[in-house]
């Protein structure tokens, strides 16, 4: 391949790239029309929308065989555990790597578990702020 036909390509090639840039920018009476539909449809939805985002969003509770309590799930989440359901029971899960190892590991507690350790950590708290005199409420 000669330089001028090389040049030559690049230049034609360049230029239908150009072409086709301007041409989409043009706007054209067919997409016009399907953006003003769109628009209209947009709008019209909103409008009804309004008055259902008015209303409260309601949580669904699920529960599985009486279940564990919303406080106890509550409690959980806010400790770090996942709440997983496998096989009909309830799971809280925890990732953790251990100490010495950069490795996570994923260790899962039943209900009765989780009660017992979310009650030896407020235990935990409760001695560690007498011991350092803080306010009992204060995390």
């Amino acid at each position: 391949m000669s330089y001028r036909f090389v040049i030559a390509l690049v230049f034609i090639l360049a230029s239908f790239a150009v072409t086709g840039v301007v041409r989409a920018d043009e706007p054209n009476a067919d997409d016009a029309a399907a953006t003003a539909a769109l628009i209209a449809k947009a709008n019209e939805a909103a409008s009804h929308s309004q008055p259902e985002a008015k209303k409260a969003a309601s949580v669904t509770t699920i529960v599985v065989n009486g279940g564990p309590s919303s406080d106890i799930l509550r409690s959980a989440r806010n400790a770090g555990f996942k709440i997983k359901i496998a096989n009909g029971t309830t799971h809280f899960c925890k990732t953790e790597a251990p100490v010495g190892t950069r490795l996570p590991a994923e260790h899962c507690m039943n209900e009765q578990q989780v009660t017992l350790f979310l009650e030896r950590a407020e235990d935990q708290r409760e001695k560690l702020s007498h011991l350092l005199g803080a306010p009992a409420g204060s995390h």
